[in-house]
């Protein structure tokens, strides 16, 4: 009887038997994962897609997909909530003003949240204000005819009705210049009975006219005239840095702030002279017309 073959035997002839082997797989499509759902009021379309692959191109478009679709979610949430005037989401500005608010949109209000706030604010423009008033009574002392002691009280107290009536020209200059900008003039509050942008627009404005009151009452009288329009120029420069730096708004939107207000406050000190005038009875004799008993 012929032998049976030894199956013992392997190929390379040690008599071990050979490991039986796994055939391979075949490749195909990479796992996939489900992300977690967000809350339903952040649900979108682009997050009801599917899968999202775990590798490749395809894997970060999608997420970058699902991203983006969370972000505007949240952005719909919050504006539905009436905060988006406060993040400038929509826009992509933020809220405390700093590099997205450079290219603000039309959600974006021109007063926002951010430091310092009103307390501080206020605390800077009445020292400010308190300085432009004893520079401008100084600047009268030994004048002829303005160096008694109610004179220089009055250029005092004179500063300080200007900085108050001026700093609510500034509020309508702000609602003025956000119809022209074609923005929201202020934010709402952060939360219910907080501080909204009128609040710091206004403590903003104090501080800006303060600045303007005491570089403008700074006195050159040897250059006469031409140091009285030089300061104003250089009070006009305070001002319009103080607006800068506060607002933290852009040149072309601090410029367009600063001529609305500018016009205000020129058409209010008409209308003081003006007034003025009529009751010292001191218009010109082509402007006084006819005697009334003529008439």
């Amino acid at each position: 009887m012929p032998d049976e073959p030894n199956n013992n035997t392997s190929s390379d002839g040690s008599g071990n038997a050979p490991h039986p082997t796994q055939p391979p797989e075949p490749a195909g499509e990479p796992e996939a994962f489900e992300l977690d759902a967000p809350p339903p009021l952040m649900r979108s379309a682009a997050l009801d897609s599917g899968p999202v692959p775990v590798s490749g191109p395809a894997a970060m478009e999608a997420l970058a997909a699902q991203a983006e679709a969370h972000a505007k979610a949240q952005a719909a949430r919050a504006k539905a909530e009436g905060h988006a005037d406060d993040a400038g989401i929509a826009d992509g500005g933020d809220a405390e003003g700093g590099e997205g608010s450079e290219i603000p949109g039309p959600a974006t209000p021109l007063s926002r949240h951010g430091f310092p706030g009103v307390r501080v604010l206020t605390i800077i423009g009445v020292a400010v204000m308190l300085a432009a008033a004893v520079v401008n009574a100084g600047a009268s002392y030994g004048l002829p005819g303005e160096s008694s002691f109610w004179m220089v009280v009055g250029r005092a107290l004179l500063i300080l009705f200007l900085a108050v009536i001026h700093t609510g020209t500034g509020i309508g200059a702000l609602v003025i210049a956000a119809f022209f900008l074609q923005r929201k003039a202020a934010a709402s509050p952060k939360t219910q009975g907080g501080v909204s942008g009128w609040e710091l627009g206004a403590a903003r404005m104090f501080v800006a006219v303060s600045a303007f009151l005491l570089v403008s009452s700074v006195a050159l009288p040897v250059l006469g005239w031409f140091g009285v329009v030089l300061m104003t120029l250089a009070g006009a420069g305070a001002y319009w840095g103080a607006i800068w730096a506060l607002f933290r708004l852009p040149a072309r939107e601090t410029t367009t702030l600063m001529l609305c207000h500018a016009a205000l406050y020129a058409l209010l000190s008409l209308g003081t002279a003006l007034s003025t005038r009529l009751e010292q009875g001191r218009l010109p004799a082509n402007m006084r017309g006819a005697p009334a008993s003529s008439i």
